[in-house]
């Protein structure tokens, strides 16, 4: 899951633990606004369906003109629900994704060879561990607005879903990035670590899916094609 900091870092030292806790925010705006657009268009292609059926209901001579007339066109009537299932699917993703944007504050612990999450949203807390080997090390972010720069450190793990950003700063030097990385036990890797990583996940789970919809396509086909009794053998 992709995670941005939007709030200040706290990054403290109690014993040998290091504790941490941020703001974070998953998705992005862009992608939230994106989301609620597609949602907003589809709404309007449901206008005219929901403004015909409330017209139906509140006008009983509207449903017998209809009977009386005969059954409407087949193929009209499925290109019609076609279009009003593809509405409603495209406000029903919309509104699921836009609305999932959601504020995580987010409490670190490393102690002990073992990495502690805590996350604090609107619908509760969520908590999970995982071993400091199971991480890659730490990176080093920076990144550059009008506004200035801000320096991040992220811990990498071979899952992307995994990888999020420890703390942020406005200034980070090399010096103190080398001393957390001997405080967690964790080797300094490269930016461009995080971002392979992600590539590499994202081509993975797209070829799964692609597999499985060849898959599937191939199944149907053949159920269609051949008799029954072959398609089961």
């Amino acid at each position: 899951m992709r995670m941005d900091i939007v709030g200040p870092s706290q990054l403290s030292d109690i014993g040998t633990a290091l504790n941490a806790e941020l703001a974070l925010v998953s998705p992005t705006t862009g992608r939230m606004c994106a989301s609620l657009a597609v949602a907003a268009f589809a709404a309007l292609m449901l206008t005219p369906f929901v403004a015909i059926g409330v017209a139906a209901a509140a006008q009983g001579d509207v449903l017998t003109s209809v009977v009386e007339n005969g059954p409407i066109n087949p193929a009209s009537a499925i290109m019609l629900a076609a279009v009003a299932s593809l509405a409603l699917c495209l406000l029903c993703w919309g509104l699921v994704r836009g609305l999932s944007c959601r504020r995580i504050v987010r409490r670190v612990s490393i102690a002990d060879g073992c990495i502690q999450v805590q996350d604090k949203t609107g619908r509760g807390l969520h908590a999970w561990s995982e071993p400091v080997q199971a991480y890659l090390g730490l990176a080093h972010r920076v990144r550059t607005s009008l506004s200035g720069s801000r320096h991040e450190i992220w811990l990498v793990h071979g899952d992307q879903k995994k990888s999020f950003p420890l703390m942020i700063a406005t200034i980070l030097g090399e010096t103190e990035l080398a001393a957390r990385a001997e405080q967690t036990g964790l080797k300094v890797v490269p930016f461009s670590t995080l971002r392979s990583r992600t590539r590499t996940s994202a081509a993975h789970h797209g070829a799964e899916m692609l597999t499985a919809g060849v898959v599937g396509l191939a199944g149907r086909v053949r159920r269609a094609i051949l008799p029954s009794s072959l398609a089961r053998t």
